[in-house]
């Protein structure tokens, strides 16, 4: 009978393609999807900005879940979201692989790794200063955040089928920006590539992952780190990790991360203000790597590489 109903919710901070969920203040789902088989798998969520000078990307949300009798904590350390900024060189709408910039990281923990779905939401790092928050580059940036999992499990990320944009999609988007999602299953240089990218024939749901925005100026500014030393850097097969804290923290979790997102070292200290921490790294590839420092008070990273 040409008649439809929808429905959508202003945010001064959040942006998501999904419906809203109220009642629990966070993006509406209703399903989660990965590839047949299961794999390797990142859905990227497309957003411009308008009014982003000094603005801050704070944090993303998204929901994960995992099949074959598994839980999630039998993939912690293997799921991870990235944000990358996007430049549409040509002007034609499309994003291309070499048109995005990785710009932030994450960290990401499961609340209750003993589920098998849960919500996370995690603060970004930014990928050149190591610090928590990502400052938008300017009014109408655009950027691209993907929840990705590595591995080879059945891991499905979080849509909502109600907020369905077949129409929108097949008529009226002029740029990727404006699909519900892309999927990828590969990287180059862990860039997402988007050159090889999908849509899930005939399904136009909506990702459901919030990208959450402040000022610049209302986040409270909060010393994580007094003072950090790790040596060597380039390593070959050891690194000490030397760490001074403002203030007493009930928890030190150190974590290292590949370029690409996967934990591999992790250790806990507890009730420390100071603490040295010596990692073997002679198994690992050589590359780029990230420590990753989680206290009370937030976290904090570093780069290092691993060269044999």
């Amino acid at each position: 009978d040409n008649d439809a109903t929808t429905s959508f919710f202003f945010s001064e901070n959040v942006y998501s393609k999904a419906g809203w969920d109220p009642d629990n203040n966070r993006p509406s789902r209703t399903n989660a999807y990965t590839i047949s088989g299961g794999g390797n798998i990142e859905f990227l969520s497309g957003f411009s900005i308008p009014n982003g000078q000094g603005m801050v990307i704070d944090s993303v949300q998204f929901y994960v879940a995992i099949g074959n009798g598994l839980t999630l904590g039998d993939i912690q350390g293997s799921v991870g979201a990235f944000i990358y900024e996007w430049v549409d060189a040509n002007s034609d709408g499309g994003v291309g692989t070499d048109e995005l910039s990785l710009v932030a990281i994450t960290d990401v923990t499961f609340p209750d790794p003993a589920s098998t779905g849960d919500w996370v939401k995690v603060p970004v790092l930014d990928f050149n200063t190591f610090e928590e928050g990502l400052a938008v580059s300017g009014d109408g940036a655009t950027y691209f955040v993907g929840t990705r999992y590595e591995g080879s499990e059945l891991v499905f990320m979080g849509f909502d089928e109600n907020f369905d944009q077949t129409l929108w999609s097949t008529f009226i988007a002029q740029s990727d920006l404006e699909l519900p999602y892309i999927g990828v299953q590969g990287w180059v240089n862990n860039i997402p590539d988007v050159d090889n990218g999908f849509i899930f024939t005939g399904f136009f749901g909506s990702a459901a992952t919030a990208v959450i925005v402040n000022s610049a100026n209302s986040a409270e500014d909060v010393e994580i780190v007094s003072n950090m030393s790790m040596f060597p850097n380039p390593t070959s097969d050891r690194l000490t990790v030397e760490v001074e804290l403002p203030e007493l923290t009930s928890t030190l979790e150190y974590k290292i991360q590949s370029a690409s997102g996967i934990v591999v070292r992790q250790e806990k200290r507890s009730n420390v203000n100071y603490d040295k921490a010596d990692f073997d790294v002679s198994d690992l590839p050589s590359g780029q790597y990230f420590l990753i420092l989680k206290t009370d008070n937030g976290s904090a990273a570093r780069a290092f590489t691993v060269q044999h």
